[in-house]
């Protein structure tokens, strides 16, 4: 798992590779989850055959409304990761998870964001350095 939260502590970015058999199922169970959080509000969803999507607005003790986008797919060695872009409710959280998705993609691969047409995209396994250095460039 590689968290980066970005100076201020307002904008949070999280990579980590899920346990589940689906990315529905891991998202289903996050979901759960984050319905207990105070004033939790769910915003949307969208879902592919190998990705879903959701996202959702709380009340954090420290930072106020907080909306959180929580995506889940397939990688192309069949792993199921989940990234999740937090912020204030604010921002449009896509462009965050955008280059969080594309950072993660293989050398030498057209690996489509998530926000464009909300496919599936490739995914590369990498050291927590490297995958740490990439997450922090993007806040």
């Amino acid at each position: 798992m590689v968290t980066y939260t970005a100076p201020g502590g307002q904008r949070q970015l999280t990579v980590f590779e899920v346990k589940e058999i689906s990315a529905k199922k891991s998202s289903a169970q996050a979901q759960s989850i984050a319905e207990g959080f105070k004033d939790y509000h769910f915003l949307d969803r969208l879902t592919g055959p190998e990705w879903t999507e959701f996202s959702y607005r709380y009340d954090s003790k420290k930072y106020g409304a907080t909306k959180t986008v929580d995506h889940r797919f397939r990688a192309a060695d069949g792993t199921f990761y989940a990234i999740i872009a937090s912020g204030p409710s604010s921002a449009d959280m896509s462009d965050q998870l955008t280059k969080a998705v594309n950072s993660l993609c293989p050398t030498g691969t057209r690996c489509p964001s998530s926000t464009d047409g909300r496919t599936p995209v490739a995914m590369q396994q990498r050291s927590t350095a490297t995958a740490a250095s990439a997450v922090s460039a993007l806040l």
